[in-house]
């Protein structure tokens, strides 16, 4: 199931961030190589745990821009949304979503050796923050990590 665009969302107007341009602390191991990061993020925190890994980046752009973005970058990535939860709180917006890539079978799955399951997951959180810019957290699950370690 795919969730549509958000409405309204530009898609293309932050640039994704090359090798070494992002700053503030340093972005985990485990992170999948190919998922973007805009252009003039700082990173604030980083944290991996085994098959678990989350960064937390602020960014100086506005909620529509920063969500268009990631439905723009993860999309093209072969990342599927799954989930999408927005709000508004105290005048401030803000969007959860969820999205997977790829399914591989893990050896010695439940009870069937055809079981798929999902490769990767992702939830993104992206918040305005006042008086301006906007905070996003990005936690991921590689299951192929979690089954050759288990």
């Amino acid at each position: 199931m795919r969730a549509a665009e958000p409405e309204g969302s530009p898609g293309g107007g932050l640039a994704v961030a090359g090798p070494g341009e992002v700053e503030g602390k340093e972005l985990p191991d485990a992170m999948p190589e190919d998922f973007p990061i805009p252009a003039g993020a700082v990173v604030d925190y980083v944290s991996e745990m085994g098959y678990n890994s989350s960064l937390n980046f602020v960014i100086d752009s506005d909620f529509e821009t920063t969500t268009g973005f990631y439905y723009e970058q993860l999309a093209a990535r072969g990342w599927e949304e799954t989930h999408r939860t927005e709000g508004t709180v105290e005048g401030l917006e803000g969007a959860e979503a969820s999205w997977e890539r790829g399914t591989f079978i893990p050896e010695g799955g439940p009870n069937d050796p055809d079981f798929a399951q999902t490769k990767e997951t992702l939830t993104l959180e992206v918040f305005d923050r006042e008086p301006s810019g906007v905070a996003v957290e990005v936690f991921w699950t590689d299951f192929e990590i979690l089954n050759k370690d288990g």
